[in-house]
């Protein structure tokens, strides 16, 4: 048997070692892999691949992967399983390549190159320059990672859902609400869904009835899903109207893949304009303004469950108050609908955060202090965020691709 022969035998091995080991998996596991493991198909061989064989073999055949190269594999296999990749591939991958090396060896005769070693790459190829090697195989990780993104087919649309839980004594609400209709419904075509003034009970409700109606043919229509969450709150969670608590952890479970199954490999993107803390942000500038509000007492710690493919943005971080400016609404959702708006056709949503909390780190503004009438207070504002997201997030109008 020649080594390409011998190589090819071992790398069929590990794809059938591999859908071996993957069948052990818990089935929404195993779907996220299946599903992380398509992005490098093409729309079509994505529908026609429903098993972890399939991939592999359309993978093989678009070069993504083979004898020897494994790169793709395990980057994307590490975040599921590391002594899978431990284990099975990069053993394998070693025999392969020292197979594959002894058989240059004897090819060239003896002969070496100008620096006197060699180089092995992915492809099973040679380089007399490690660094070039090195360099093209960073270029191609780049490259990877930037084709790395949660997919939109054609037709599908984002879905939004707000949830003002209190309006009532939260002035400037209304403007939020009409910003996010704008762009989300208005610029992009999405499906936005908003409740108002909700007991503790219909909220539970709405939630459930939403991640219910998010199913089956329903969910095809959609490539993400967006919740908006605005109220006040307390030590031991978001306010209802009727004057009960439920903690946004509550809330964020209830999208979580195991619940939310028809969004697995999909974006669940949760943004949440209220304070987190009661003390005012330092700052050393600002400008006049006296129809800041502050959002009233503040929201817990939020314990995030640890799933894949969710974004938490908050307004501000942990310990603080948020601004609600009376008539024009909050710096929040006022900064993160104008980064949105013009700059979703070239950054993907973490990049537009970061624009956002460059732009409101420039804000200031002033209010009545609470402790001494004749003195103004100066108020500041740093949103943060925290992800799960295993791709890049792109915004995308409901006709585009």
């Amino acid at each position: 048997m020649d080594a390409k022969d011998e190589a090819k035998e071992l790398h069929a091995k590990l794809t059938s070692d591999l859908n071996e080991q993957f069948g052990l998996f818990e089935a929404d596991r195993y779907e996220q892999l299946v599903n992380r493991l398509k992005a490098k198909l093409s729309p079509k061989v994505r529908k026609e691949a429903k098993h972890i064989m399939d991939i592999l073999e359309a993978l093989e055949r678009n070069g993504t992967i083979g004898p020897g190269n494994y790169e793709y594999l395990k980057r994307v296999i590490r975040e599921y399983d590391v002594r899978v990749v431990a284990d099975l591939i990069e053993p394998t991958e070693r025999d392969i390549q020292r197979i594959l090396s002894r058989e240059q060896g004897t090819s060239a005769s003896g002969r070496s190159t100008a620096s006197g070693s060699t180089c092995y790459n992915n492809q099973g190829q040679h380089s007399a320059d490690g660094k070039l090697t090195k360099k093209r195989k960073l270029e191609e990780e780049i490259q990877i990672l930037d084709d790395n993104r949660y997919e939109k087919e054609r037709g599908q649309k984002g879905y939004m859902l707000i949830l003002n839980v209190i309006s009532k004594g939260r002035s400037g609400s209304e403007r939020d609400i009409s910003a996010l209709q704008s762009f989300f419904c208005g610029q992009l075509g999405f499906t936005v869904n908003v409740k108002e003034d909700m007991t503790k009970d219909e909220l539970v409700k709405t939630l459930s009835e939403t991640k219910q109606t998010l199913t089956g043919s329903e969910a095809k229509k959609y490539y993400c899903f967006i919740c908006v969450v605005m109220s006040h709150g307390g030590e031991e969670g978001i306010w209802t109207t009727d004057e009960q608590k439920i903690k946004m952890n509550d809330i964020t479970a209830q999208f979580k893949n195991t619940e939310f199954r028809d969004f697995i490999d999909k974006p669940k993107i949760f943004i949440v304009q209220a304070c987190r803390g009661k003390p005012v942000q330092e700052l050393t500038e600002h400008v006049a303004d006296d129809e800041m509000e502050l959002e009233d007492d503040f929201i817990d710690s939020v314990t995030v469950p640890k799933d894949a493919d969710i974004l938490i943005a908050y307004a501000t971080t942990d310990g603080h108050l948020s601004v609600r400016h009376r008539r024009d609404g909050s710096w929040f959702i006022n900064a993160l609908v104008q980064v949105l708006t013009e700059t979703y056709e070239k950054r993907h949503f973490e990049e537009m955060l970061v624009g956002v909390r460059h732009m409101l780190a420039k804000w200031r503004g002033r209010r009545k202090d609470p402790e001494d009438s004749g003195k103004k207070q100066i108020l500041c504002q740093m949103p943060c965020s925290w992800t799960t997201l295993t791709k890049l997030f792109y915004l995308k109008a409901s006709g585009d691709c």
